[in-house]
C-alpha cells in the first residue's frame, strides 16, 4: 500500500459543534494524497461521535485512541502514528481551504531547503463568518520570520506543514508545555531547517467562547518566556535543563535552573505586562508574581498604579499587599527586553 504525501494531525476537546466542519474541510482538499489522523482527547460532549460518523464514510481518516490527556501528549502519539513525509497541522474548529495542501506541496517541492511552512488565516467568528483581514503581511522568508524570535514566531500553527524527520527529530513537541508548546517547536526547528510562509490564505481560524483565552494569559507568557530562555541556553552552547523535566519550571527557579541572574525578572516583567490591565488576574495567581516584580528592575516603577487599580476592581486585600511591597526599597540597573507570547 502506497503511503500518503501528508499526514494530518489533529487532536479534539469539547469541540463537537466545530469538529464536523473542520474535518469535512480537510477531506475535500483538492490533493487527495493524505491521511487524516484524529484524536478525541476524552472529550465530555458529542466530539467523539460527530468523529467516528466521519470516519466511518472515508478510509483516508483514522481514529487514534488517546493514551494521555492533553493537547503535547496527544500530538505525540499522532506523530508516531503518522507514515507520510510531511505532516498537516489541522485544527478541530478550523476551516482549511480547499487548495490548502496544493499551494503548500507545490511550494515545498519548489523548495526543498524549507522544513517548515505557514501561510494567512483569516479570522472567523463562531458560526463562520469572516471577521477583519489582517492588519499587515504575514513575514514570508526565514530571515524575516525569525528575525524578531524573541518576541513570538509569526507562524499561525493551524497552517503549518512540517517535515516528520524533523519533528522526529526534536522529539516532537515537548512535555514540560501545556501553553506555547508550537513556539518552544519552532524555536527548536529554526536551526535545522528554513521556515516560510506563504501570502496566500490556507485557513479560516475560529474565534469561539471555548477558546484558550485571557484566564490562561499568565500561563501563557510564562510558557513564552520559559520557552525563549531555553533556546538562548541552546543559541549560547549551554545544555537546555527543559530537555530533562516534565513539567514547566516555576518562576522563582529560572535564574538557578538557566544559569543565569535575570532569568526570573525577565518572566515576572512579561506577566506582569500581560495581565497589568487585569485586576482579577493581579489579585489572584497574578499577586505573588506582582510582589516579587516589586524587587526587580523597573517593577515598582511598573506597578506604581497597581494598587488603586485592584482597590476600584473591588480587591482590597490585594490592593493593600502590592502597596505594602511597593514600599520596600530597592534599586538595580534595569535587565534585558522581555519575550512577549
Amino acid at each position: 500500500m502506497a503511503l500518503p504525501r501528508i499526514s494530518v494531525l489533529m487532536t479534539a476537546y469539547n469541540v463537537e459543534p466545530y469538529v464536523g466542519a473542520a474535518i469535512e474541510s480537510i477531506l475535500a482538499q483538492s490533493v487527495p494524497d493524505f491521511e487524516l489522523l484524529v484524536l478525541d482527547d476524552r472529550s465530555s460532549d458529542a466530539t467523539g461521535a460527530v468523529i467516528a460518523r466521519h470516519a466511518a464514510s472515508d478510509s483516508r481518516m483514522r481514529i487514534v485512541p488517546t493514551r494521555e490527556k492533553g493537547r503535547v501528549p496527544g500530538l505525540n502519539t499522532l506523530l508516531a502514528e503518522a507514515r507520510a513525509p510531511w505532516i498537516a497541522i489541522m485544527d478541530s474548529d478550523d476551516i482549511a481551504l480547499p487548495d490548502r495542501f496544493e499551494k503548500q506541496l507545490a511550494f515545498l517541492d519548489a523548495h526543498p531547503e524549507c522544513g517548515v511552512l505557514g501561510g494567512v488565516a483569516r479570522n472567523i467568528d463562531a458560526s463562520g463568518t469572516l471577521l477583519a483581514p489582517p492588519s499587515e503581511p504575514i513575514a514570508q522568508t526565514h530571515e524575516a520570520i525569525v528575525a524578531d524570535k524573541a518576541n513570538g514566531i509569526p507562524m499561525r500553527n493551524p497552517t503549518a506543514m512540517i517535515a516528520r524527520d524533523l519533528l522526529q527529530a526534536v522529539g516532537g513537541w515537548r512535555r514540560p508545555f501545556r501553553f506555547a508548546q508550537d513556539y518552544d517547536l519552532y524555536l527548536r526547528l529554526h536551526t535545522l531547517t528554513r521556515l516560510a510562509n506563504l501570502p496566500d490564505t490556507l485557513l479560516h481560524y475560529r474565534i469561539h467562547p471555548q477558546q484558550v483565552s485571557t484566564h490562561s494569559a499568565l500561563a501563557q507568557t510564562h510558557s513564552a518566556m520559559v520557552a525563549w530562555l531555553s533556546c538562548e541556553a541552546r543559541l549560547a552552547g549551554r545544555a537546555d535543563p527543559l530537555d530533562t523535566l516534565g513539567a514547566l519550571p516555576a518562576i522563582g527557579t529560572l535564574d538557578a535552573l538557566f544559569g543565569v541572574s535575570d532569568a526570573d525578572a525577565r518572566a515576572r516583567r512579561a506577566v506582569i505586562e500581560r495581565i497589568l490591565y487585569a485586576p482579577e488576574r493581579l489579585a489572584a495567581d497574578g499577586l505573588p508574581i506582582a510582589i516579587a516584580h516589586t524587587r526587580d528592575p523597573g517593577g515598582k516603577a511598573r506597578l506604581a498604579r497597581v494598587p488603586l487599580r485592584l482597590a476600584r476592581a473591588g480587591h482590597p486585600l490585594a490592593a493593600l499587599r502590592l502597596g505594602l511591597a511597593l514600599a520596600r526599597p530597592l534599586s538595580r540597573p534595569d535587565a534585558r527586553p522581555v519575550v512577549r507570547a
